[in-house]
């Protein structure tokens, strides 16, 4: 990081005035609320965001896991990321509807994620939001004038509800019923060939990409992420092969 120094240089005597030169740090370009940071090779990464105020994770890509501390974390202008860890992470102060954090060393994979939320998709374009979604998961009260229909305009992901096309709605996830005693997905589980050739086929290169990873979700849906020439994607997909988001990973 470049730090402004004022350097006082002594003017021989006779000279008019001492001469003074100071460097100034280049004014900080507007920085990133969302990125998606990836430690390929199990090298250190730094990825520049706005890291001020309150920063979570919002999916893990990888399936070396993320661990906030040991290979995730913050510095002053950036996340950094190592040991294999690739996620997404957003700072998420000052929204009002935006997802709710969980506390300051919290595992995010577990019940320390809250039960309910209000997710937004503000312009229209889709937005994660943490929640517990172990077990089941339903919408509680629609907000938006958007219809929101699940597997549409929202869906689940392993630790997060995700809407989009104007969708904002509450969220609930149901502990009645024996729901909450469902086990989670288990990670490191392979999508089905149908899947992942629908999310080939949804992409319209004409030749399929190179697998990098697919996680289970609720069922029953996958979360492929996929190499083409130009970059890499995630398409979340269920098993019969119905694709529901395809989205580039910024």
């Amino acid at each position: 990081m470049t730090r402004g120094y004022r350097v006082g240089i002594a003017a021989p005597a006779g000279t008019l005035a001492a001469v003074v030169l100071l460097v100034v740090p280049g004014q900080a370009q507007a920085q990133a609320t969302e990125v998606t940071c990836a430690s390929d090779g199990g090298r250190q990464v730094e990825c520049d965001m706005d890291t001020r105020g309150n920063v979570v994770m919002v999916r893990q890509l990888s399936r070396a896991a993320c661990v906030e501390g040991e290979s995730w974390g913050l510095s002053r202008h950036s996340v950094w990321v190592k040991n294999g860890c690739r996620a997404t992470f957003r700072n998420v102060s000052g929204t009002s509807n935006g997802p709710v954090a969980p506390p300051p060393g919290a595992d995010s994979s577990s019940d320390s994620l809250p039960d309910q939320v209000t997710c937004a998709s503000d312009g229209g374009r889709q937005v994660e939001c943490p929640m517990n979604t172990r077990g089941r998961v339903t919408l509680t009260r629609q907000l938006s004038r958007a219809e929101c229909v699940e597997g549409r305009s929202w869906g689940l992901s392993r630790h997060a509800v995700w809407v989009k096309d104007g969708c904002r709605a509450s969220f609930a996830r149901d502990t009645a019923n024996g729901y909450d005693s469902l086990p989670p997905p288990a990670a490191g589980d392979v999508a089905p060939r149908r899947a992942v050739q629908a999310c080939n086929d949804y992409s319209r290169r004409g030749y399929d990409g190179e697998v990098l990873s697919t996680s289970a979700q609720r069922p029953p849906y996958w979360e492929v992420i996929l190499k083409f020439d130009d970059d890499r994607y995630v398409c979340n997909v269920s098993s019969s092969g119905q694709v529901t988001s395809f989205e580039r990973l910024r």
